[in-house]
C-alpha cells in the first residue's frame, strides 16, 4: 500500500517536472516566434498607413524632389522640398499611430508544431496564441498566459 502511495507521488512528480522542462523548452521559442510575427503586423500597418497618407495627398517622388538645370540644360542641383517632407513625417506619425491603436492587441495565432523546433511539425498542430504585450509604439511578444 505504503509503495502505491511513493509510486503516485513519483508519477505525478514526473509528471509535474516534465511540463515544466516542456514549458521551459518551448517559452522562448514562442516568444521569438511571437515577436516575429508581432514585428511582421506591424511593418505591414506601418506599410498601409505610408501608403494611405501617400495616395490622399496625390504625393510622388516627384513632389518632394526637382531638379535644378543651369543654361545649357546640365542639373546642377537637386532640391528637396523640406517642408512637405516635414508635413509628411507628421501626417505619417500620426496615422501610424491611429493605424497602431485600433489594433491594440494583435492577434497571433502560431502553430504548437512551429514552436518545437522540428522541422517535420513545422505548421502543424493546434494554433496556441501567445498575448502581445504594448510597449510604447512597438509590440513586444508575451507570455502564453
Amino acid at each position: 500500500m505504503q509503495n502505491i502511495k511513493w509510486g503516485r507521488v513519483l508519477v505525478l512528480l514526473s509528471l509535474v517536472g516534465g511540463i515544466i522542462a516542456l514549458d521551459m523548452g518551448i517559452r522562448p521559442m514562442v516568444r521569438e516566434a511571437a515577436a516575429s510575427q508581432t514585428q511582421i503586423a506591424v511593418n505591414r500597418m506601418i506599410q498601409r498607413a505610408v501608403l494611405e497618407v501617400l495616395e490622399e495627398d496625390g504625393l510622388r517622388y516627384q513632389s518632394f524632389v526637382s531638379l535644378q538645370q543651369n543654361q545649357s540644360g546640365e542639373t546642377t542641383a537637386l532640391i528637396t522640398d523640406t517642408v512637405l517632407i516635414n508635413r509628411l513625417q507628421g501626417e505619417l506619425l500620426e496615422k501610424i499611430l491611429q493605424t497602431l491603436q485600433q489594433y491594440r492587441e494583435l492577434k497571433l495565432e502560431l502553430p504548437l508544431g512551429s514552436l518545437t523546433g522540428i522541422q517535420f511539425l513545422a505548421g502543424r498542430g493546434p494554433l496556441v496564441a501567445p498575448k502581445p504585450i504594448q510597449t510604447s509604439l512597438y509590440f513586444r511578444a508575451g507570455s502564453l498566459d
